[in-house]
């Protein structure tokens, strides 16, 4: 048994979370024009802001996915629970979500504890 306060989620668990929904397929890779989740610093892209580059061409320019310590607050979260709207590098608003693209009808969303996992991460200061 612990000593109290319950255990904090670990940025390995949300990093599986990714590793199985995010950053599969031609989701989130180099070849994407979305962040690349695959092989790119995954702590680095969630917690600073994103770039209108190459790599991200159109999508959520200037937003940091992970607001620390405030998980209604951040970006990642809103697009996990459905959609929300962001700028894009063209500075015209675009909505996005529910992630993973497409979900439900082509492929499983986030379930409710993997959202609660990513959320609680958050909120404990997105540690590293």
């Amino acid at each position: 048994m612990g000593t109290g306060g319950g255990s904090a989620v670990t940025f390995a668990q949300v990093k599986t979370i990714f590793a199985a929904s995010c950053g599969t397929g031609d989701c989130h890779n180099a070849a994407s024009n979305q962040l690349n989740y695959q092989t790119g610093n995954l702590y680095m892209l969630l917690t600073t802001a994103i770039a209108n580059t190459a790599a991200n061409k159109m999508h959520c320019v200037g937003t940091t996915p992970v607001k620390t310590g405030d998980a209604a607050g951040s970006l990642l979260v809103a697009i996990l629970k459905g959609q929300t709207t962001c700028n894009t590098s063209n500075n015209k608003t675009e909505m996005i979500g529910p992630m993973p693209d497409d979900c439900p009808s082509k492929r499983p969303c986030l379930t409710n504890a993997d959202i609660k996992t990513i959320s609680d991460w958050i909120t404990g200061g997105a540690p590293m």
